[in-house]
């Protein structure tokens, strides 16, 4: 099963990078069809075919995904597209 992981570093205060990673994957959510919820700093999401986590913590987000076969000819899509959406969302 292909594997996802980004690494995101921020200068932002914890609080603040969890509200932007919230609206990072509303964004994220909506264009992949994936639903998720909050567990304290953690975002999990999935949908058929794709599981994963974001974990927020001082001065980083970490995000993994585990990728379906159908879905692993998308993978460079995927990286990339969550890479652009923290990189605008997390100065």
């Amino acid at each position: 099963m292909p594997r996802i992981n980004i690494e995101h570093s921020t200068h932002l205060p914890e609080p603040e990078v969890r509200k932007r990673v919230a609206e990072v994957m509303r964004d994220v959510e909506r264009r992949f069809e994936l639903t998720g919820r909050w567990d304290g700093n953690r975002y999990t999401f999935s949908r058929a075919g794709l599981d994963g986590v974001a974990v927020v913590e001082p001065g980083r987000v970490t995000v993994e995904l585990d990728l379906g076969f159908l879905l692993s000819p998308l993978k460079g899509r995927i990286k990339s597209e969550i890479e652009s959406r923290l990189a605008e969302g997390l100065p």
